[in-house]
């Protein structure tokens, strides 16, 4: 589902031109995945659930007195994207594989396989390649399967399926209205008809022609995020003012202090809807009212949702900013870098197959890495400079004093004389790293306005590059 963050822009107190001097539902590899002043906030620490075990996959060498043994088969049951990286948990494991960049959406088709926006690459778990014919577009910004197993995909002022071996492109739209430019997200009811979260609304398209869902009673040409079709054919879709339901022609609204900015939806085995939204957790619809579900309080990562799945045996899989999490009936397990296979703590992507992992895995001990860098000022070392490093950072919301007030983990550090610095025991994951070159003056690399993540793996050390505090 797509997930794009959406925040009001507080400040302007980080300088963007300091910032710039840096730069919104591969081959597989196991990967098992403080504050320096007083207050040190922990990782995530994941809840325990009734003594589940299983290991991380490997795959066992062959001795030199046995002949080879045929590798364990790996049987994958929920995907989740992030920057660079497609993360596998399956029953035995978790597998990674890496991507050329972030996975915004996933699809599983009728053989368990992964589709993957944008690229479009195919994964069963064990080969991630390019699915071919290539698919039409420049960057697919998602994908879906219909009930016949066509897949799907919109991009920029277009659709397409790939039918029979082939690729059919449709024009995004009717000629004589109003015609949308970007697709931002993808279902398919029971009928096969393929709605569309658009830049201008929601629209739909039956196979033979386009229908606008923007005239009275809509939420109107506004910007769609995320789109759910529900086993009563329902469509949901979050949107820039709240949470909409289209059932036949009726229908029903939801505002944003009842669900907030919903990035992910999923819809359960009784009915109900859950939701999940940027900045509160996630939320369930009974059909007659929203109550809380879980949140960073309760047993979520991270209050920041980006995507929801459940599984076949009904539990509910949610990805967030900073891990991804499962509820099991009971309670949550929480899955990070540094306590799992998971390839990246922001999972901008999630999806599950038919068959459920029929044990989860229980998070291993945290696993540390170090990251270090210097930080200077007219190319001259800066000392005594604040250096922060976050799990992750808002450039729209301003820095203030601390950077990282809204990151669910930080540290805090200063320079030394030469304008180094040092984290010496930072959680495995991916961070973003701000200096303070002047009171009050921020600066961090950026790429596209999102601040360079630097990725610390255990055991290792992790060299950032030099934050230049002139213009």
């Amino acid at each position: 589902m797509r997930h794009a963050a959406r925040v009001a822009c507080r400040a302007l107190g980080l300088i963007l031109v300091g910032i710039l001097t840096g730069t919104g539902c591969g081959a597989p590899s196991s990967q098992l995945g403080e504050r320096s002043q007083a207050r040190e906030p922990s990782v995530a620490s994941p809840t325990a659930t009734t003594s589940l075990r299983l290991a991380p996959f490997r795959v066992p060498s062959p001795s030199p007195e046995a002949p080879a043994q045929e590798a364990v088969t790996f049987v994958p049951s929920v995907w989740a994207g992030g920057e660079g990286s497609l993360t596998a948990l399956g029953d035995t494991g978790w597998r990674v594989f890496d991507v050329p960049d972030i996975v915004r959406d996933i699809a599983v088709d009728h053989d368990g396989n992964a589709i993957l926006a944008p690229g479009l690459r195919i994964c069963d778990g064990r080969l991630l390649r390019d699915l071919l014919p290539r698919a039409p577009g420049a960057e697919q910004d998602a994908v879906t399967i219909d009930p016949a197993g066509r897949i799907w995909v919109g991009y920029y002022r277009g659709l397409a399926v790939l039918d029979r071996g082939r690729w059919v492109t449709v024009p995004l739209g009717k000629e004589d209205g109003p015609t949308p430019t970007m697709v931002r997200d993808l279902a398919s009811d029971s009928r096969g008809v393929i709605w569309v979260a658009t830049d201008a609304g929601l629209a739909s398209y039956d196979g033979q022609s386009w229908h606008d869902h923007t005239g009275a009673g809509s939420p109107g040409r506004t910007v769609i995020d995320c789109l759910l079709v529900d086993p009563l054919d329902r469509v949901w879709m979050g949107h820039a003012r709240g949470l909409s339901v289209l059932q036949g022609t009726a229908w029903r609204h939801f505002p944003l202090d009842t669900v907030g900015f919903v990035r992910g939806l999923a819809a359960d085995a009784g009915g109900r809807i859950l939701a999940g939204s940027l900045y509160h957790g996630v939320s369930v619809f009974d059909g007659t009212s929203w109550s809380a579900y879980g949140d960073a309080d309760t047993g979520l990562p991270s209050d920041r949702v980006t995507a929801l799945a459940l599984d076949s045996l009904g539990r509910i899989w949610v990805g967030t900013r900073f891990g991804l999490a499962v509820h099991d009936g009971e309670r949550w397990l929480t899955y990070q870098e540094a306590t799992s296979g998971l390839g990246d703590n922001y999972v901008s992507a999630l999806a599950v197959g038919s068959a459920a992992v029929p044990t989860l895995p229980e998070p291993e001990p945290v696993r540390y890495g170090r990251l270090v860098g210097r930080v200077t000022l007219h190319r001259r070392p800066v000392a005594g400079a604040a250096v922060a490093l976050c799990s992750e950072l808002s450039l729209a919301q301003g820095f203030d004093e601390n950077p990282c007030e809204h990151a669910p983990f930080s540290l805090l550090t200063a320079t030394a004389a030469d304008g180094t610095f040092a984290f010496d025991r930072v959680p495995a994951g991916h961070y973003t790293v701000a200096a303070e070159v002047e009171p009050g003056r921020w600066v961090t690399h950026t790429r596209v306005l999102a601040a360079v993540r630097y990725r610390v793996r255990a055991g290792e050390t992790t060299s950032v590059e030099t934050i230049e505090g002139a213009q």
